[in-house]
């Protein structure tokens, strides 16, 4: 069965969330693998936003949200959320895993910073994010410099997995390459 999740769901589930200045859905959830969808994989996403003490507040507190956190971070709050996701020991995302949706469905998602995103892009700072960005994603809500970013973070993860290659490589070679240096995987649409 070739199903295409509905992009009106995927904005549903995040118009649940406090705004974010870019966000994007990713995984078998949401991306056809091999041509089919499975309903009932998990929706994984990231959303960028600008601040992420208050975002992660209005999420809390004005949202209602509270229950996508672990008990800790309930009781900690949004400040101590923050300083875990923007911690030089990690990633710089903060993921919430195993909200509970309609119809049985689960999603997980991950906050970064637009900043922190940008220079993960640019940078390769961690390749968290900007290699999950390596593989198809869907875009919810565009943001025309981070997808110029992230053009060039493509193109810098194939000139890397170049470099890896003999001087002489048939297109298979490359894929192979690719996937296995880099985890990432070319796929045009």
């Amino acid at each position: 069965m070739n199903d295409s999740i509905d992009a009106s769901l995927l904005r549903e589930v995040l118009a649940s969330l406090p705004a974010a200045r870019f966000s994007f859905a990713y995984g078998s959830g949401a991306i056809p693998q091999n041509g089919v969808i499975s309903r009932n994989r998990m929706l994984d996403f990231v959303v960028a936003v600008d601040r992420a003490e208050q975002w992660h507040r209005e999420n809390m507190v004005v949202r209602g949200n509270s229950f996508h956190y672990s008990n800790l971070m309930r009781f900690l709050g949004p400040q101590a959320v923050a300083s875990v996701q923007q911690s030089a020991l990690g990633a710089r995302v903060y993921y919430n895993t195993l909200v509970p949706w309609k119809n049985g469905r689960v999603f997980k998602y991950g906050v970064i910073t637009f900043s922190d995103l940008m220079e993960d892009l640019k940078e390769w700072q961690t390749l968290y994010v900007s290699g999950r960005m390596h593989k198809p994603i869907k875009i919810i809500k565009a943001d025309k410099d981070i997808e110029t970013a992230n053009e060039r973070n493509i193109e810098n993860a194939a000139c890397a997995a170049l470099l890896t290659l003999p001087e002489r490589f048939d297109e298979t070679k490359f894929y192979e390459v690719t996937e296995a240096t880099m985890h990432f995987t070319l796929r045009y649409s």
